[in-house]
Protein backbone atom coordinates (compact mmCIF):
# COMPACT_ATOMS: atom_id res chain seq x y z
CA UNK A 1 0.00 0.00 0.00
CA UNK A 2 1.59 3.28 -1.16
CA UNK A 3 0.07 5.53 1.50
CA UNK A 4 1.13 3.20 4.31
CA UNK A 5 4.69 2.81 3.00
CA UNK A 6 4.96 6.61 2.56
CA UNK A 7 4.14 7.11 6.23
CA UNK A 8 6.90 4.67 7.20
CA UNK A 9 9.61 6.10 4.93
CA UNK A 10 10.65 8.99 7.23
CA UNK A 11 11.26 6.43 9.99
CA UNK A 12 13.19 4.18 7.60
CA UNK A 13 15.43 7.07 6.50
CA UNK A 14 16.11 8.10 10.11
CA UNK A 15 17.04 4.51 10.97
CA UNK A 16 19.42 4.31 8.00
CA UNK A 17 21.09 7.55 8.95
CA UNK A 18 21.39 6.44 12.58
CA UNK A 19 22.88 3.10 11.53
CA UNK A 20 25.40 4.33 8.95
CA UNK A 21 26.13 7.98 9.64
CA UNK A 22 26.05 8.19 13.44
CA UNK A 23 28.11 5.05 14.05
CA UNK A 24 31.88 5.35 14.16
CA UNK A 25 32.81 2.68 11.63
CA UNK A 26 31.30 -0.35 9.90
CA UNK A 27 32.89 -3.01 7.71
CA UNK A 28 33.11 -2.38 3.98
CA UNK A 29 31.16 -5.57 3.21
CA UNK A 30 28.25 -4.47 5.39
CA UNK A 31 28.22 -1.00 3.81
CA UNK A 32 28.38 -2.47 0.29
CA UNK A 33 25.54 -4.89 1.08
CA UNK A 34 23.21 -2.11 2.25
CA UNK A 35 24.13 0.23 -0.61
CA UNK A 36 23.41 -2.56 -3.09
CA UNK A 37 20.00 -3.29 -1.52
CA UNK A 38 19.06 0.41 -1.37
CA UNK A 39 19.87 0.75 -5.08
CA UNK A 40 17.70 -2.27 -5.81
CA UNK A 41 14.83 -0.84 -3.74
CA UNK A 42 15.00 2.47 -5.61
CA UNK A 43 13.92 0.68 -8.79
CA UNK A 44 10.54 -0.33 -7.35
CA UNK A 45 9.37 2.60 -5.22
CA UNK A 46 7.69 5.95 -5.90
CA UNK A 47 9.90 8.76 -7.29
CA UNK A 48 10.10 10.72 -4.03
CA UNK A 49 11.09 7.57 -2.12
CA UNK A 50 13.70 6.67 -4.74
CA UNK A 51 15.18 10.19 -4.56
CA UNK A 52 15.42 10.09 -0.76
CA UNK A 53 17.00 6.61 -0.79
CA UNK A 54 19.57 7.71 -3.37
CA UNK A 55 20.33 10.76 -1.22
CA UNK A 56 20.98 8.43 1.74
CA UNK A 57 23.26 6.32 -0.49
CA UNK A 58 25.22 9.47 -1.36
CA UNK A 59 25.65 10.31 2.32
CA UNK A 60 26.86 6.76 3.01
CA UNK A 61 29.35 6.88 0.13
CA UNK A 62 30.75 10.19 1.34
CA UNK A 63 31.55 8.58 4.69
CA UNK A 64 32.60 5.18 3.27
CA UNK A 65 34.24 5.89 -0.13
CA UNK A 66 35.58 2.33 -0.38
CA UNK A 67 32.02 1.15 -1.06
CA UNK A 68 32.33 2.77 -4.49
CA UNK A 69 33.86 -0.52 -5.59
CA UNK A 70 30.28 -1.30 -6.59
CA UNK A 71 30.66 1.20 -9.43
CA UNK A 72 33.58 -0.72 -10.94
CA UNK A 73 32.96 -2.92 -13.95
CA UNK A 74 35.35 -5.53 -12.57
CA UNK A 75 33.76 -7.75 -9.93
CA UNK A 76 35.28 -10.16 -7.45
CA UNK A 77 36.25 -13.40 -9.15
CA UNK A 78 35.11 -16.71 -7.68
CA UNK A 79 32.28 -15.21 -5.61
CA UNK A 80 28.51 -14.94 -6.01
CA UNK A 81 26.29 -12.16 -4.76
CA UNK A 82 23.81 -13.53 -2.19
CA UNK A 83 21.17 -10.85 -1.53
CA UNK A 84 18.91 -13.03 0.64
CA UNK A 85 21.33 -14.12 3.37
CA UNK A 86 20.46 -12.95 6.89
CA UNK A 87 23.94 -11.66 7.64
CA UNK A 88 24.81 -8.86 5.16
CA UNK A 89 28.51 -9.44 5.87
CA UNK A 90 28.19 -12.75 3.99
CA UNK A 91 26.27 -11.46 0.95
CA UNK A 92 29.40 -10.75 -1.17
CA UNK A 93 28.10 -7.39 -2.49
CA UNK A 94 31.27 -6.71 -4.46
CA UNK A 95 30.72 -9.87 -6.48
CA UNK A 96 28.06 -7.78 -8.21
CA UNK A 97 28.01 -4.21 -9.50
CA UNK A 98 25.71 -1.22 -9.29
CA UNK A 99 23.94 -2.09 -12.56
CA UNK A 100 20.78 -0.48 -11.14
CA UNK A 101 22.24 2.95 -11.95
CA UNK A 102 21.97 2.27 -15.69
CA UNK A 103 18.27 1.47 -15.29
CA UNK A 104 17.64 4.50 -13.06
CA UNK A 105 19.11 6.77 -15.75
CA UNK A 106 16.10 5.82 -17.91
CA UNK A 107 13.57 6.67 -15.17
CA UNK A 108 10.54 8.72 -16.26
CA UNK A 109 11.09 11.19 -13.40
CA UNK A 110 13.92 13.58 -14.36
CA UNK A 111 15.17 14.01 -10.77
CA UNK A 112 15.45 10.25 -10.26
CA UNK A 113 17.22 9.94 -13.62
CA UNK A 114 19.70 12.63 -12.55
CA UNK A 115 20.79 10.98 -9.29
CA UNK A 116 22.89 8.13 -10.77
CA UNK A 117 25.33 10.74 -12.10
CA UNK A 118 25.61 12.31 -8.62
CA UNK A 119 26.56 9.16 -6.69
CA UNK A 120 30.17 8.59 -7.89
CA UNK A 121 32.90 10.59 -6.16
CA UNK A 122 33.68 12.65 -9.28
CA UNK A 123 30.24 14.31 -9.37
CA UNK A 124 30.40 18.13 -9.12
CA UNK A 125 29.61 19.25 -5.58
CA UNK A 126 27.48 22.11 -6.94
CA UNK A 127 25.12 19.59 -8.59
CA UNK A 128 24.41 17.66 -5.39
CA UNK A 129 21.22 18.84 -3.62
CA UNK A 130 21.90 20.32 -0.19
CA UNK A 131 18.48 19.31 1.12
CA UNK A 132 18.29 16.38 3.49
CA UNK A 133 16.77 13.04 2.38
CA UNK A 134 13.71 13.80 4.54
CA UNK A 135 13.13 17.12 2.78
CA UNK A 136 13.58 15.48 -0.62
CA UNK A 137 11.03 12.85 0.38
CA UNK A 138 8.50 15.59 1.12
CA UNK A 139 9.34 17.93 -1.79
CA UNK A 140 8.80 15.26 -4.46
CA UNK A 141 5.75 13.59 -2.87
CA UNK A 142 3.23 13.72 -5.73
CA UNK A 143 0.44 12.09 -3.70
CA UNK A 144 0.25 14.92 -1.14
CA UNK A 145 1.03 17.72 -3.61
CA UNK A 146 -1.34 16.42 -6.29
CA UNK A 147 1.17 16.71 -9.15
CA UNK A 148 4.64 15.66 -10.19
CA UNK A 149 7.58 17.90 -9.32
CA UNK A 150 8.83 18.94 -11.83
CA UNK A 151 5.87 18.62 -14.24
CA UNK A 152 6.38 15.95 -16.94
CA UNK A 153 7.53 17.12 -20.36
CA UNK A 154 4.94 16.57 -23.07
CA UNK A 155 6.17 14.22 -25.81
CA UNK A 156 6.93 15.60 -29.27
CA UNK A 157 3.97 15.06 -31.66
CA UNK A 158 4.46 12.15 -34.02
CA UNK A 159 5.21 13.19 -37.65
CA UNK A 160 2.17 11.26 -38.87
CA UNK A 161 -0.27 13.31 -36.78
CA UNK A 162 -0.46 15.98 -39.51
CA UNK A 163 -1.28 13.29 -42.09
CA UNK A 164 -3.99 11.88 -39.84
CA UNK A 165 -5.47 15.33 -39.25
CA UNK A 166 -5.55 16.06 -43.00
CA UNK A 167 -7.22 12.70 -43.64
CA UNK A 168 -9.90 13.36 -41.04
CA UNK A 169 -10.68 16.74 -42.62
CA UNK A 170 -10.86 15.11 -46.04
CA UNK A 171 -13.29 12.51 -44.70
CA UNK A 172 -15.52 15.21 -43.20
CA UNK A 173 -15.49 17.22 -46.43
CA UNK A 174 -16.26 14.17 -48.58
CA UNK A 175 -19.15 13.20 -46.31
CA UNK A 176 -20.59 16.72 -46.54
CA UNK A 177 -20.37 16.64 -50.34
CA UNK A 178 -21.54 13.06 -50.57
CA UNK A 179 -18.45 12.16 -52.58
CA UNK A 180 -17.87 8.76 -51.01
CA UNK A 181 -16.39 7.27 -54.19
CA UNK A 182 -13.46 9.68 -54.07
CA UNK A 183 -13.19 9.11 -50.33
CA UNK A 184 -12.77 5.35 -50.78
CA UNK A 185 -10.07 5.93 -53.34
CA UNK A 186 -8.11 8.56 -51.41
CA UNK A 187 -8.12 7.31 -47.83
CA UNK A 188 -6.98 3.71 -47.93
CA UNK A 189 -3.45 4.52 -46.74
CA UNK A 190 -1.38 7.08 -44.86
CA UNK A 191 2.08 6.57 -46.29
CA UNK A 192 4.94 7.33 -43.86
CA UNK A 193 7.43 7.46 -46.72
CA UNK A 194 9.84 9.70 -44.81
CA UNK A 195 9.95 7.59 -41.64
CA UNK A 196 9.71 4.14 -43.26
CA UNK A 197 10.55 2.83 -46.74
CA UNK A 198 7.57 2.10 -48.97
CA UNK A 199 7.01 -1.64 -49.31
CA UNK A 200 6.21 -3.52 -52.52
CA UNK A 201 2.81 -4.44 -51.03
CA UNK A 202 1.94 -0.79 -50.46
CA UNK A 203 3.14 0.24 -53.93
CA UNK A 204 1.06 -2.46 -55.62
CA UNK A 205 -2.10 -1.49 -53.74
CA UNK A 206 -1.55 2.23 -54.28
CA UNK A 207 -1.14 1.55 -57.99
CA UNK A 208 -4.37 -0.44 -58.01
CA UNK A 209 -6.42 2.26 -56.32
CA UNK A 210 -4.82 5.05 -58.36
CA UNK A 211 -5.99 3.31 -61.53
CA UNK A 212 -9.02 5.24 -62.84
CA UNK A 213 -10.44 2.04 -64.32
CA UNK A 214 -10.89 0.55 -60.84
CA UNK A 215 -14.19 1.79 -59.43
CA UNK A 216 -16.11 0.53 -56.41
CA UNK A 217 -19.47 -1.14 -56.96
CA UNK A 218 -22.73 0.38 -55.77
CA UNK A 219 -22.88 -2.17 -52.97
CA UNK A 220 -19.37 -1.17 -51.81
CA UNK A 221 -20.29 2.53 -51.91
CA UNK A 222 -23.44 1.98 -49.89
CA UNK A 223 -21.65 -0.22 -47.36
CA UNK A 224 -18.84 2.30 -46.96
CA UNK A 225 -21.29 5.21 -46.66
CA UNK A 226 -23.20 3.34 -43.94
CA UNK A 227 -19.95 2.66 -42.11
CA UNK A 228 -18.92 6.34 -42.21
CA UNK A 229 -22.29 7.50 -40.94
CA UNK A 230 -21.93 5.26 -37.86
CA UNK A 231 -18.51 6.62 -36.98
CA UNK A 232 -17.92 9.66 -34.78
CA UNK A 233 -15.19 11.65 -36.54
Amino acid sequence: DYSQSSKLMPLVIKCLQLLFLDRKQLSNDRIGAYVKRLLMMSLYVAPNVAISLLAVVKQILLKYPKAEQLFDNEISAGATYLPDVENPELSNPFASSAWELMTLRQHFHPEVARWPTLLPAGAPISDIPTRSPLLLLSDFDFENKGSLNPPPIEPTPHPLEKNISRTEKRIQKAMQLGNTAKLIKDTYYISPSVEYPTTDFLLSNQSKFNDETVKPSKEQLQSFKTFLETQSI
